[in-house]
């Protein structure tokens, strides 16, 4: 999907384009662009055949998604964002690791001008957890950190229409489809961050920003447990979490809360330390490299 992109779809076409030993294809969907991310994306195309380009015949991009993957014809799946890069040591790392069903792996975050900020470890948790358990702890991930065949993704898609947005229900149908996982401890994604993100950036922790992701995570916590999980679960004490978030609330409600303590901690500072925050979860990605 590719929205408003052209001042960054260039360069995620052009890093694609130096690998040329691996068979590849990209498929981008224009969704109703006010910019000229379609003509940027039509003249890539142009003059590389593996390169598909589509306007949204739908609205949004969780239909957009959905049209992408039907003009899919590859073993292996992956979504990537136009704004962001992906390494092209991907491709040697998951042809040596075929014989899984899916794979993630670390990402660097970037800024505008595709400068480190930080190199993002996820770490194999998400391997070892219950799917469960991983949908308690809203333990997603990007969609663009994963990669998955074909068979996976057939389960994956069509992505349910009442979606606000799809990096959960992505993650949570590979956690619950898939036979093996590989983590790859390697950052083979860049995550560009960029005044023109909707979601605001990985470290973005903005009350506005915390607030719109909280009301869209609690939608989809409910959609996938209607609709993902074989037996529903009590997510009542997950959906007060996110609830205390969307509604910006004070010390004194987060205190009062039925929340245990990790929860309230985390929560204040998200709300009320936004900074703090940032510098915690970067010095924790830190830890992790060692």
């Amino acid at each position: 999907m590719a929205k408003n992109a052209g001042r960054h779809i260039g360069d995620a076409i052009n890093e694609l384009q130096k690998e040329d030993a691996s068979p590849w294809e990209l498929i981008i969907v224009d969704d109703h662009s006010l910019d000229n991310t379609f003509e940027i994306a039509k003249s890539f195309a142009e003059n590389d055949n593996r390169i598909i380009v589509r306007k949204n015949i739908f609205s949004g991009k969780v239909l957009g998604t959905n049209f992408g993957f039907t003009l899919t014809n590859g073993d292996i799946i992956k979504c990537i964002d136009s704004d962001d890069i992906l390494n092209v040591d991907f491709f040697r790392e998951v042809d040596a690791s075929i014989g899984y069903d899916a794979h993630y792996h670390d990402a660097l975050i970037v800024d505008e001008n595709l400068k480190t900020i930080a190199k993002q470890l996820i770490g194999s948790s998400f391997q070892n957890q219950s799917l469960e358990c991983v949908v308690r702890n809203i333990n997603s991930l990007p969609k663009a950190y994963w990669s998955y065949k074909r068979e996976i993704a057939e389960k994956v898609f069509p992505l349910p229409e009442s979606l606000p947005v799809e990096d959960e229900w992505i993650s949570f149908s590979i956690k619950k489809y898939s036979k093996s996982i590989l983590y790859i401890k390697k950052p083979l994604y860049l995550y560009r961050q960029h005044d023109g993100q909707d979601y605001g950036g990985i470290l973005n922790y903005s009350l506005e920003k915390i607030s719109f992701r909280a009301k869209r995570l609690s939608k989809v916590l409910e959609i996938v447990n209607e609709k993902l999980l074989q037996d529903k679960i009590d997510l009542s004490k997950e959906q007060t979490y996110l609830k205390l978030q969307f509604s910006k609330s004070s010390i004194s409600r987060i205190l009062a809360s039925s929340l245990n303590f990790k929860q309230k901690i985390k929560l204040m500072l998200m709300l009320h330390a936004p900074r703090l925050t940032v510098a915690i979860v970067m010095i924790k990605w830190k830890l992790m490299e060692k």
